[in-house]
């Protein structure tokens, strides 16, 4: 089938929306707008009518809790349409990388954890199974002439911790990521973060304040969504519009938007635990709406900010 342009979309809520009104107001409308009931209808669930209905032909494969072996298993079987198809333009935000398609839970930060050597291994084996996903869609766009934009809900840091803990073929994979396929990669190196994930502590103030999204909200200073774990109402739309200024000029990437962006920016929150307890340490309170942020309050003000304040946690 010849299109103008063809748009495949996937990722987990933080591209399908959290709740009714996040769909309704997804970042992606900024690339593939709604048009009413003229429009392009869903792909994938053609029977959403007028109520997707978008400017261009399109796939939406996002869905809450999305894992990343699920991204990856949808492209994989959606690819024979795309290679029919011309002009076509694949948008992947890769989720949490420690999510199976079973457990969606990242295992490490429940207070039920018994065994956390074991368990923060699932991240190291998420980190492993990610790659290759990535490397593979990224090779197979390439193959068919296919326009690939992507972002990783993990810091790049992240990534490159992920060498220290799985074999060669990770460390191989990883090197052949472009990067200038990637929104968010690269940017500065994590500071004042746990240079190892030896407990809890570590895990969830690393894994909290260096996930995409919350860190997006805090360096440009737009609110986080009422669940304190995905973009707010107004930053989706800006969101949205820094990937459709990427995917039209790989320059503008995530740190050109750090450097050039006409507002000010807070940066160090995207690299910088300093940054979070420098900010409770002002006085910013830390609204809690899931046992996760209760305790990542307890750790950043009771183990760190009053006895060194060194590190803290938002999300």
């Amino acid at each position: 089938m010849m299109y103008d342009e063809l748009y495949y979309f996937d990722g987990c809520s933080y591209m399908a929306g959290h709740c009714h009104l996040s769909r309704k107001t997804m970042w992606v409308n900024t690339i593939n707008p709604y048009v009413g009931k003229d429009g392009n209808i869903d792909k994938n669930e053609p029977f959403n009518g007028c109520l997707d209905a978008r400017k261009y032909p399109f796939y939406n494969m996002a869905t809450v809790a999305k894992s990343n072996e699920e991204i990856y298993r949808d492209f994989i079987d959606t690819l024979p349409n795309l290679i029919k198809a011309n002009n076509v333009k694949v948008f992947i935000h890769w989720s949490h990388s420690e999510r199976k398609e079973k457990e969606k839970n990242q295992a490490f930060i429940t207070r039920d954890c018994e065994n956390f050597d074991e368990v923060i291994k699932e991240w190291w084996k998420g980190l492993a199974r990610t790659v290759p996903f990535m490397l593979d869609v990224q090779e197979k766009c390439k193959e068919h002439g296919l326009e690939y934009v992507a972002i990783t809900t993990e810091h790049p840091e992240i990534f490159e911790l992920g060498r220290k803990h799985n074999d060669a073929k990770y460390s191989n994979d990883l090197d052949k990521i472009n990067s200038r396929d990637i929104f968010n990669w690269p940017l500065r190196k994590l500071q004042n973060f746990p240079k190892e994930l030896n407990d809890r502590a570590d895990a969830l103030l690393t894994w909290g304040c260096t996930s995409l999204p919350i860190s997006w909200c805090k360096g440009f200073g737009l609110p986080i969504a009422e669940d304190m774990k995905h973009l707010g109402d107004e930053a989706r739309l800006r969101f949205g519009q820094q990937i459709h200024d990427f995917y039209k000029d790989r320059n503008k990437d995530l740190s050109y938007w750090i450097d050039e962006d006409v507002k000010p920016v807070n940066k160090e929150f995207f690299y910088d635990l300093q940054a979070w307890v420098d900010e409770l340490k002002g006085g910013a309170l830390m609204r809690t709406t899931h046992w996760v942020e209760e305790d990542l309050r307890f750790l950043l003000i009771n183990m760190t900010i009053m006895p060194n304040a060194e590190y803290i946690y938002e999300d």
